[in-house]
């Protein structure tokens, strides 16, 4: 019963499935053991593609939000995401890429394309980032290790004339790119409520 309670979990949490149940009975049949049990896993599936749409207030500013997810895109737990807000001040989206390993969920590789656009009215800067990052996620023994590389396209201008000497000077368009590793130990019992155990987390990043 233990190893079947952790198997249900592994399967909900690879996100493809709305319900999982398992269902343990005596083995029958012509090959079935004296003390055999049969174990069934009944599921089912979320959709292949849902939505949301929502709207936000807040700042003096507006904004339509309209979200699309594929969750099992390429029917191994693949998940793709998709989220573009259009805003009266501001105006992003972001397309991200899950891919597991294939009966290892803990190693993982995520790739994501997005791009924000920011007004800072107290400073009077604009700034417009388009990035592309790859992470690489995996375990090692005892710890978690988490491979992240960014690039990022930034452009910055000024929203008003007065704005200061500093703003102007680095307006422009730059480029940046950042290499990050992180190291963690985490023995908690709960990541939300946790009541014992230790967290360790070191970082790393090369600009």
């Amino acid at each position: 019963m233990k190893r079947a309670h952790i198997a249900r979990l592994r399967l909900l949490r690879l996100g493809v499935f709305k319900e999982v149940e398992v269902l343990i009975d005596t083995s029958e049949g012509k090959d079935a053991l004296p003390n055999g049990l049969d174990v069934t896993f009944e599921v089912t599936e979320i959709k292949r593609l849902t939505g949301s749409y929502n709207t936000m207030v807040g700042n003096n500013e507006g904004s339509m939000v309209l979200g699309l997810k594929l969750p099992n895109v390429f029917g191994r737990a693949e998940k793709l995401t998709f989220q573009f807000s259009y805003g009266t001040k501001e105006t992003s989206y972001g397309l991200s890429f899950f891919k597991p390993q294939p009966g290892y969920f803990e190693r993982n590789l995520t790739l994501n394309l997005y791009k924000v656009t920011g007004q800072f009215p107290w400073s009077s800067l604009k700034e417009t980032d388009r990035g592309l990052s790859a992470e690489l996620n995996f375990p090692l023994g005892v710890t978690s290790h988490t491979l992240k590389w960014e690039g990022v396209w930034r452009e910055l201008g000024c929203l008003a004339r007065s704005a200061s000497f500093a703003v102007r000077e680095e307006s422009g368009h730059s480029l940046k790119s950042a290499l990050s590793h992180t190291m963690s130990i985490d023995s908690r019992n709960s990541a939300i409520f946790p009541n014992r155990g230790a967290l360790l987390r070191i970082n790393q990043v090369s600009v």
